[in-house]
């Protein structure tokens, strides 16, 4: 939970990769955010390598950067496979056949606690690189700034996700949730909560 926005996309170049992650580690440096810019290459099954698109591949080597725009905010990801298709090094750690390669070929960050402000920073950011390297990005905002460029829209959607994850946790308090509960069972009382405060504010 929490205001958040999707991306995916493929550069145009895979050769300008190296120049885009110069430039976001000079952009970094000088707002004093966290990178890291190591190349990943991982070794998976090969009916995962089929799903993917890489059957005659021994392994996928991603190379570009990811930056932490802020201790509260999640890293924007903008690795890339040698097929220019934008990827999470994350979601390589993890993936299975069960997972559709759009999903799989895309990345999210979340900024809810972060605020508005980092949130428009790291957006611009992306608008640029998109423009300057051909990236492609398709960007899907929960905030709703990417597409309207409406600051107001945006503080007010984070507002409102902020005020419903304190209902939550207003909610839980008192709840018994032990360490014995499986996650299904906390991920069912959370339903059951969001449930009765969707019925409550007549949003369901």
């Amino acid at each position: 939970m929490g205001l958040t926005f999707h991306y995916q996309g493929t550069v145009k170049e895979i050769s300008r990769i190296a120049d885009l992650s110069d430039e976001v580690k000079d952009i970094c440096e000088t707002m004093d955010w966290r990178y890291q810019n190591r190349d990943f290459e991982f070794k998976l099954d090969k009916h995962v390598m089929q799903h993917i698109g890489f059957e005659n591949k021994s392994s996928v080597v991603l190379r570009g950067i990811m930056f932490c725009p802020h201790p509260e905010s999640e890293w924007v990801y903008l690795y890339f496979t040698e097929k220019g298709q934008l990827i999470s090094p994350a979601t390589l750690q993890f993936v299975d056949t069960s997972i559709e390669p759009e999903f799989i070929f895309s990345a999210f960050t979340k900024t809810q606690y972060a605020g508005p402000e980092v949130h428009i920073a790291v957006l611009k950011l992306l608008d640029y690189l998109n423009r300057k390297y051909e990236l492609s990005l398709q960007i899907s905002d929960e905030g709703e700034y990417w597409e309207t460029r409406d600051e107001t829209r945006l503080k007010n959607n984070f507002e409102r996700n902020g005020v419903l994850i304190d209902m939550v946790a207003h909610a839980l308090e008192g709840s018994e949730i032990t360490a014995a509960m499986t996650p299904l069972g906390i991920l069912k009382q959370i339903e059951d909560i969001l449930k009765k405060i969707s019925k409550r504010d007549g949003s369901i």
